[in-house]
């Protein structure tokens, strides 16, 4: 293991990012050490931006997989390399294209919205809980058991109290390369932690339970 490989490992240790993060993190890097056949402390401004093209233009990876690498050499250069570069303007994070229903995603929608009300009036609907709770075993709302998952949406919380707004707080997240859990509900992943990057719906949905879990 090189030297520069072990500093960003402690450094992501000692934030306390999560596994899934880690790992994210380790792989981007060592792609972009991978696409030069040089390692990241001698790469400089114009690699860094060469290598963001060919992950748009060459490798066409979704807008979230480039905030995940983009997130990446953000940590790598300002917090284990210490660069006195302007990292924002420097490695430029994607904006999320906005996407908008198809008429038949639309049909879907609406049926779903029936079926979804008929079953409250019988009183068996069940929503999926917020990041940061779950039901137990007698179907009663709880905090969710994983100690990682409960100290990021702590974190969460804090950060909009402290700056007051969703959007602001995903802008905290995003610069500071934070990332947020969510619980697997169907499929073979079902009932395992991923991690993203935070979105404003998620803000909204968690800080509007705050109070009950703080």
């Amino acid at each position: 293991m090189t030297h520069l490989r072990q500093r960003f490992l402690e450094d992501m240790k000692i934030r306390n990012l999560a596994i899934t993060t880690r790992r994210s993190y380790v792989f981007y890097v060592s792609q972009l050490a991978r696409y030069f056949g040089r390692s990241p402390d001698v790469l400089g401004q114009e690699q860094i931006r060469a290598y963001q093209l060919y992950l748009t233009q060459e490798k066409k990876l979704a807008p979230a997989s480039i905030i995940a690498a983009v997130s990446a050499l953000r940590f790598l250069y300002k917090v284990t390399l210490r660069q006195e570069w302007n990292i924002e303007e420097m490695i430029p994070s994607p904006k999320m294209p906005k996407t908008y229903p198809s008429s038949s995603a639309q049909s879907k929608f609406c049926n779903f919205s029936v079926v979804s009300l008929n079953k409250a009036r019988r009183g068996e609907l069940v929503m999926r809980p917020p990041i940061g709770l779950i039901h137990n075993s007698e179907g009663r709302l709880v905090l969710d058991p994983d100690k990682q998952v409960q100290d990021a949406v702590r974190l969460l919380l804090d950060t909009f109290r402290r700056t007051g707004s969703a959007m602001a707080t995903v802008r905290t997240f995003r610069q500071e390369n934070l990332l947020l859990p969510r619980r697997v509900h169907q499929g073979p992943q079902q009932g395992d932690v991923v991690w993203g990057v935070l979105g404003l719906s998620q803000v909204r949905v968690c800080c509007t339970l705050g109070p009950a879990r703080a």
